[in-house]
């Protein structure tokens, strides 16, 4: 299916809940429109994946949404810093819903991204799994100008749309590594399972 016949299908399917809707079978509060801005509190649905790249298009609403948010974040400028290499409707990232080990850069969507996860998926998960919130994330960076490894083709890092996570560290003050503990037996490997499982509803 292409993008515009998807639209279109969501644009039919948003006028048939509305009427639905106006004619009471469907309770006006349930409804989720293509057009209703993305909010960081409401449970992901059918419509988030497609809100989420509508702010990939639409920058300014992109910057309200984070500005709803837990996050400490200024806007940069759109730099092109080499070939097929540079930062584009980015922020510079001084803080999620938790602190980060390291202020880093990042596409605007990146980071809406990010949001609807850690808040919907990767805390509830510490919290189920481990018995604790994340205070903190650990990184090794996003934006580098740089290829893919073993590959002569630019690695998402070079456009800022890839983040390298590498441990979560909990409020009981346990350190989850990714590298140590994505293979051991017990709860932390459970929990980076969960992680990965549901990032992938947001995350290539």
């Amino acid at each position: 299916m292409t993008r515009t016949r998807f639209q279109l299908l969501l644009i039919l399917l948003a006028s048939l809940c509305a009427l639905a809707a106006c004619r009471g079978s469907l309770p006006v509060e349930k409804l989720d429109m293509p057009w209703e801005p993305l909010i960081l509190e409401e449970e992901p649905g059918f419509l988030t994946k497609f809100k989420l790249e509508k702010t990939a298009e639409h920058p300014q609403a992109c910057l309200e949404f984070l500005r709803s948010t837990h996050f400490k974040f200024s806007p940069l400028k759109d730099t092109d810093t080499g070939r097929n290499c540079g930062l584009y409707n980015a922020v510079l990232v001084k803080k999620t819903g938790v602190s980060v080990s390291k202020e880093f850069s990042a596409t605007c969507n990146m980071m809406a991204r990010w949001a609807m996860f850690e808040y919907h998926y990767l805390r509830p998960a510490a919290r189920d799994v481990m018995g604790s919130d994340i205070a903190r994330v650990e990184h090794m960076g996003s934006y580098a100008c740089r290829n893919i490894a073993g590959k002569n083709a630019r690695s998402e890092h070079a456009q800022g749309n890839a983040f390298d996570v590498s441990a979560f560290i909990l409020k009981d003050g346990r350190r989850i590594s990714v590298k140590n503990d994505w293979k051991n037996a017990g709860n932390k490997s459970l929990f980076l399972a969960r992680v990965f499982e549901h990032g992938c509803d947001f995350f290539t």
